[in-house]
């Protein structure tokens, strides 16, 4: 069974959100980056602007280290398939017929849905929230 409770925020997120102004301990030094990569060829163009803008804020609040890099590329990635499936759900709709004239949820609905929940889960490594 894992950890009850929520997840740790780190220093530079406790920092951020510490209404009662009392000192923050450090558990360790986190080395920053102090200046973002280009982004992965690979990502769609979509995804390297969110890198850029996602990317820059965090080096600005010193939340972005090197071993971040990927989980940032892939919350970008994910984004752009939540892009990429709302795009063709928007031309085709959510559902389609067979050729025996039964109906079916196209497969951009499940892509869209799976890259929602991966935004959510690793967009919550980087203290990102829905609300």
């Amino acid at each position: 069974m894992g950890k009850r409770g929520p997840k740790p925020k780190s220093a530079a997120a406790k920092k951020l959100d510490n209404p009662s102004k009392r000192p923050i301990v450090e558990a360790g030094a986190f080395a920053c980056l102090d200046r973002l990569p280009d982004p992965p060829a690979r990502l769609g163009a979509d995804a390297k602007k969110l890198w850029k803008a996602i990317g820059q804020r965090l080096g600005e609040q010193q939340m972005l280290g090197s071993t971040d890099l990927v989980a940032l590329e892939v919350y970008c990635a994910a984004w752009q398939d939540y892009l990429d499936a709302d795009k063709d759900i928007r031309e085709q709709g959510y559902t389609a017929f067979t050729d025996k004239g039964y109906e079916y949820q196209r497969p951009a609905v499940n892509r869209r849905a799976i890259a929602m929940k991966h935004l959510k889960e690793w967009g919550s490594r980087f203290g990102f929230s829905p609300l």
